[in-house]
């Protein structure tokens, strides 16, 4: 299993790592990882690094560009420690100010592929990787540069009132730096701005709109059950799962659970929602009766099960036995299904009795007995 799982993570990193076309026939043959790194290293390198961590530190991203530019044209630096040293200078400038030094130097360095490869060998298998990837730091500086600039224009808006930021955000990818800066924008923004777009936020959330995550920060900064729901019934489902996770640090707990009861109604996050009850089913016993209640759902049933099998109380072990003697046939496998996952030694002792009781179905006494 190590090998397959393995192999299928090289598999990945060639695809994604290895340049294509002209770039991959040209580049040098990969090291070892060893003889690299050394030649990534010296006097000259320790003493150009130093000086690109000064100033980064002092905030001179015009001096740290210029840096980088004369370590791009230094040609008595290996390739291995210009790579280095340039990825240092990328990566620091991300936190830096912008200006047009540095902008360009980040647009010219975002277009390098990786001109040093060695061997990352696990199990017998070897396979070639970038030793500094020069490339994906810079464009990493210009993704948190475009970041803090939606998280300024975000925070504009939302202080006007201005719904077209919640348009930007539809519009931007899945994993933008764009989405970020907003949702950034939004985590910092005081009641008044996110009361102001709290409706509009809601109608395109369940107009189908891919909002959700805003409008959990929102729901979250505001208590505002109403819209959390809305979240947890509309939203994309990742972003639903993520909700129902943070749902306990962000509401009140009796709100908790009355949104965890309506998520059941979503079958994508149902099973999630039912599970995330059982933690409440210990200590109330109206959220234990709901879950008895969901016994013999096809739908829901089996994570109901589930649920109760962690309730960490003997008293649920008669109403199970109850089930599984007089219930319909999908609520004895259920109560069944909550006997054999829980770790009581009640729940243990009953499921020894069913499966001696032949009062009851073959069937029945058989799932009863040791699993083989």
């Amino acid at each position: 299993m190590r090998i397959l799982t393995f192999s299928v993570a090289i598999m990945a990193l060639v695809a994604g790592a290895v340049p294509t076309g002209a770039a991959q026939d040209n580049r040098a043959a990969p090291m070892e990882r060893f003889a690299a790194l050394k030649a990534a290293s010296g006097p000259q390198v320790d003493r150009l690094r130093a000086a690109g961590r000064d100033l980064a530190a002092k905030g001179d991203g015009a001096g740290l560009a210029a840096h980088g530019r004369d370590v791009l044209k230094n040609r008595s630096l290996t390739p291995a420690a210009r790579e280095r040293l340039l990825r240092e200078a990328a990566l620091g400038l991300a936190e830096l100010p912008e200006s047009p030094a540095a902008a360009a130097l980040l647009d010219e360095l975002a277009g390098l592929s990786p001109e040093v490869w060695v061997w990352l060998e696990d199990a017998g298998h070897r396979a070639a990787v970038p030793l500094y990837d020069v490339g994906a730091a810079a464009r990493y500086s210009k993704g948190r540069w475009m970041e803090r600039r939606a998280t300024g224009e975000a925070t504009e808006a939302l202080a006007a009132g201005n719904m077209d930021v919640l348009d930007r955000y539809a519009r931007a990818g899945r994993d933008s730096s764009l989405r970020r800066g907003i949702e950034a924008a939004f985590a910092s923004a005081d009641p008044a701005s996110l009361a102001g777009v709290r409706g509009t936020l809601k109608q395109r959330l369940e107009a189908g709109q891919p909002v959700g995550e805003i409008a959990r920060i929102a729901a979250a900064a505001l208590a505002d059950p109403d819209l959390y729901s809305a979240v947890l019934l509309h939203a994309d489902r990742a972003v639903a799962l993520r909700a129902l996770t943070r749902i306990d640090a962000e509401l009140a707990g009796d709100t908790a659970v009355t949104l965890r009861r309506r998520a059941t109604d979503r079958d994508e996050i149902a099973s999630a929602a039912l599970l995330g009850l059982a933690r409440d089913a210990d200590t109330r016993p109206d959220v234990r009766d709901y879950l008895f209640d969901q016994l013999g759902d096809d739908r829901v049933g089996a994570s109901a099960a589930a649920a109760l099998a962690r309730v960490d109380d003997p008293g649920i072990v008669p109403r199970l036995s109850a089930l599984v003697t007089d219930g319909d046939d999908v609520a004895r496998r259920q109560a069944l299904l909550a006997l054999r996952l829980s770790t009581l030694p009640a729940a243990r002792a009953e499921l020894a009795r069913v499966a001696a009781d032949r009062t009851l179905p073959e069937a029945i006494r058989r799932e009863a007995g040791p699993w083989r």
